[in-house]
């Protein structure tokens, strides 16, 4: 593939390695935490993406009521903890 195709497809939100779209969706966290820096849900593969403080980016195969949990949660560290880890990485 050339240097062209590969912008290309990058700009279409092509993922250049699986040829599959990237419909992930940023979350607006409601609360700062000192845990999670960012999170992302993709509802095509129930992918969650959650970036942390520390630097490490993981994502957990959840259903969207446990994303959609996170964005409401008071504390995003807590429900990472009690609802999401441990799920393990798809």
């Amino acid at each position: 593939m050339t240097p062209d195709e590969n912008s290309l497809l990058s700009a279409a939100g092509i993922d250049n390695a699986t040829g599959i779209l990237d419909f992930s969706i940023p979350l607006p966290l409601r609360k700062k935490s000192t845990c999670v820096a960012s999170a992302s849900y993709n509802i095509f593969t129930q992918t969650l993406t959650i970036a942390f403080q520390h630097g490490d980016t993981l994502e957990y195969h959840v259903a969207i009521p446990i994303a959609l949990g996170l964005i409401a949660a008071e504390s995003p560290g807590r429900f990472f903890n009690e609802y999401i880890r441990g799920q393990g990485e798809p």
